[in-house]
C-alpha cells in the first residue's frame, strides 16, 4: 500500500495545473470575444452617426468636402478613425475603424461601413 501512494504523489498538482490552464484559455477567449464585440459596436455606431451627419449636411446644401468634414468630426468624437468618405448626390458612404488590443494578437483594426441618404429608387 505504501508503494502505491508514493507512485501517485504529485498527481493532484498536475491535475490542478491542467485545470488552471484550461480555465485560463477559456477566460482569454471570452475576454477576446468581449473586446471584439465592444470594438465592432463602437465602430458601427460611429459609422452610422457619421454617415447620417454627412447625409444631413448634403441635404442641407453642403458640398461633399463639407459633409466629409462633418463625418470626420463625428468619427473623432467617438474615438474612431474615418477611413473613407464618399458622397454621391444626397448619399454618403462612410468607413470607420477602431483600434483594439486583442490578447495574444496585439493591436488590431476593426472596420465598419455605413450608408445614409435617400431610400434607393425601386425598379
Amino acid at each position: 500500500m505504501r508503494a502505491r501512494l508514493s507512485e501517485e504523489r504529485g498527481n493532484a498538482t498536475v491535475t490542478a495545473l491542467g485545470a488552471i490552464a484550461i480555465t485560463s484559455a477559456i477566460l482569454t477567449a471570452l475576454v477576446t470575444l468581449g473586446i471584439v464585440h465592444q470594438g465592432r459596436s463602437l465602430a458601427a455606431s460611429a459609422a452610422e452617426l457619421s454617415a447620417l451627419s454627412a447625409a444631413d449636411a448634403l441635404a442641407g446644401g453642403g458640398a461633399a468636402g463639407e459633409a466629409c468634414a462633418v463625418a470626420l468630426e463625428v468619427a473623432e468624437k467617438h474615438g474612431t478613425i474615418l477611413e473613407s468618405c464618399e458622397t454621391q448626390g444626397f448619399e454618403a458612404r462612410i468607413a470607420v475603424a477602431v483600434r483594439v488590443h486583442i490578447p495574444l494578437l496585439g493591436a488590431q483594426s476593426l472596420t465598419e461601413l455605413a450608408r445614409a441618404g435617400p431610400a434607393p429608387a425601386e425598379p
